[in-house]
């Protein structure tokens, strides 16, 4: 038996596993607080946006769990594909290629809808003013277009640079977290000369430390994945993959949970006070 195309089928196939078992841990997680965040925002139906951010929020979760789909399905292809070889039969791997091209299509939509949040939260802090978007509107889709320039060119993100398009998704990210958290910083600055009670300067901190830490840890997983991407070492690439994938969905979840929980706190602290 030839062992040659063995080795990069099981190379693929240990690529594989290694990125859907990091990809199927931390989808629990999300699950867990795409749950939480669905009920809520359930509770806040009342609120002005509460509705948008239900309908993100059910967006994000059909995008991760039909990208989980395609994980399992390329697996079990994967796997095929060995078997196949070792019992010396001709293989065709046409499947496996056209489920990683779903998953690179998928993986960009799913940074575009998940960008589209902090979008939004910047058009909102920056009261409704559509030019502050443009920057970081530009960013978006130059990373969208370097995604799209992969496919058409057949390559895989190995092939094509990686580096580069998780450059830019850095870049969107400082831009986008740059722009809302000054503004905040803004509004504390402008309000201090302001009577203006405790409370707000207090949620406007904490508003601005969130903005500073989802956006920190964020750029952070996405650099990791740039400088593992430029190592000759597959299967930690795709474990980086199979994390960063995952935590794009779940820090801007996360975000709309502890902003829930906290305005829940807030406003029963509030009813007690008045009961007092």
């Amino acid at each position: 038996m030839d062992p040659s195309p063995i080795g990069p089928s099981w190379s693929a196939l240990m690529e594989v596993f290694s990125e859907i078992g990091v990809s199927l841990v931390l989808y629990g997680i999300y699950l867990c607080l795409f749950a939480l965040s669905i009920y809520i925002l359930a509770r806040r139906r009342g609120t002005h946006g509460t509705k948008l951010l239900m309908a993100w929020s059910c967006v994000i979760a059909a995008i991760a769990t039909v990208r989980i789909a395609v994980y399992i399905s390329k697996a079990i292809e994967s796997a095929r594909i060995v078997e196949e070889l070792v019992s010396m039969q001709v293989s065709n791997p046409t499947l496996f290629i056209t489920l990683g091209t779903a998953q690179l299509v998928l993986t960009a939509v799913n940074n575009l809808a998940a960008d589209s949040l902090y979008l939004y939260r910047c058009y909102v802090i920056w009261g409704h003013r559509w030019k502050i978007l443009i920057l970081p509107a530009l960013f978006m889709f130059a990373t969208i277009a370097v995604g799209v320039a992969a496919l058409c060119a057949k390559t895989s993100l190995i092939g094509t640079k990686p580096q580069f398009m998780y450059g830019l998704v850095v870049v969107t990210n400082l831009v986008l977290t740059s722009l809302t958290a000054g503004r905040l910083l803004w509004i504390r600055r402008t309000t201090s000369s302001v009577d203006v009670t405790n409370k707000f300067r207090s949620r406007c901190n904490r508003a601005i430390g969130l903005v500073l830490e989802s956006g920190a840890i964020y750029c952070a997983a996405v650099t990791l994945l740039l400088v593992t991407a430029s190592f000759k070492d597959p299967e930690v690439y795709a474990i980086e993959v199979g994390f960063g994938s995952q935590l794009m969905n779940i820090i801007p979840t996360f975000t709309l949970v502890y902003v829930g929980l906290d305005d829940t706190k807030l406003q029963k602290t509030e009813k007690d006070g008045e009961g007092v």
